[in-house]
């Protein structure tokens, strides 16, 4: 078990996928996929929606951000002897990650079944369920970095043990946003609406992502003599970001706010007024 080196600037085209811990990734990623798509299939029959299923669908669709997340986040998995489901801008993306995303993107939203059918999510539950996600990423994904199965380098802001915080948190948004955004359509998602989830998965997926991790990024890809304080702000900017998305998007989620409440009364109240002038001929 090797540290992540942060002070290497490039990805090295000679890292070598340790053997066999590659392909355990594989069969655990791959069996979990397996398991997760069997138990939507089981739920879709029992609740007669094909929902399930495009839930795992979406995750898969998601695997979009992955390459854009090791490309700016400077993040790789080990090219030499990885069983890789394809390259992108000379990053491997292994099969391994492809099949996870099945699972990590969809197992919330099938999770949230039955909060989003009693629609009985409130605030402070989203507000755990984010923290729970963030420290879930956090903890878990150190197990495969700690392995050599993927490595961070280069600059790299608010690095706790062998991952840095500012990934973390910004792939707690990318996990928070789909489900807030499907919580709050749910009611619509019947018939041929429910391929809604398909597109917007992926959406809030990379747009969450990437809106929150935007600053860290540019940072990370900066001038390598830029200073860590520098680098390391950045990483607060995302931080704070990350929070900021998942706020806004809970408080207009459940009620708005205030002066938003008070401004559409008003206009209603206009609206309402306008009729009342025109029959009596003001």
């Amino acid at each position: 078990m090797e540290s992540p080196d942060l002070t290497q600037p490039l990805p090295d085209p000679t890292w070598v996928m340790p053997s066999p811990a590659g392909e355990i990734l594989l069969a655990i990623f791959g069996g979990g996929a397996a398991i997760f798509v069997a138990y939507c299939a089981w739920l879709a029959l029992r609740k007669r929606s094909a929902l399930p299923l495009l839930f795992a669908l979406a995750g898969l669709f998601s695997i979009m951000l992955e390459p854009i997340a090791d490309t700016l986040g400077n993040v790789q998995h080990r090219p030499v002897g990885q069983i890789s489901a394809f390259v992108v801008d000379g990053q491997p993306i292994p099969w391994a990650i492809v099949l996870g995303y099945i699972w990590y993107f969809g197992l919330a939203l099938v999770l949230m079944w039955r909060k989003a059918e009693e629609r009985t999510m409130t605030p402070k539950l989203w507000a755990r369920s984010a923290v729970f996600a963030f420290a879930a990423v956090l903890l878990v994904e150190q197990i495969p970095i700690a392995l050599d199965l993927w490595e961070y380098y280069g600059h790299q802001p608010l690095v706790l043990g062998f991952m840095p915080i500012d990934m973390a948190i910004a792939n707690m948004v990318s996990v928070m946003l789909p489900a807030i955004v499907i919580y709050k359509i749910w009611p619509m998602l019947h018939g041929w609406k429910q391929l809604l989830v398909l597109p917007l998965v992926p959406i809030c997926v990379v747009g969450g992502h990437t809106a929150a991790a935007a600053p860290a990024y540019m940072l990370i890809n900066a001038n390598p003599d830029a200073p860590m304080w520098l680098v390391h702000f950045a990483g607060v900017v995302t931080t704070v970001f990350a929070v900021l998305i998942v706020w806004f998007a809970v408080r207009l989620l459940h009620g708005g706010f205030p002066e938003l409440v008070a401004d559409r009364a008003r206009l209603e109240v206009a609206a309402a007024t306008v009729p009342q002038r025109e029959m009596s001929g003001v």
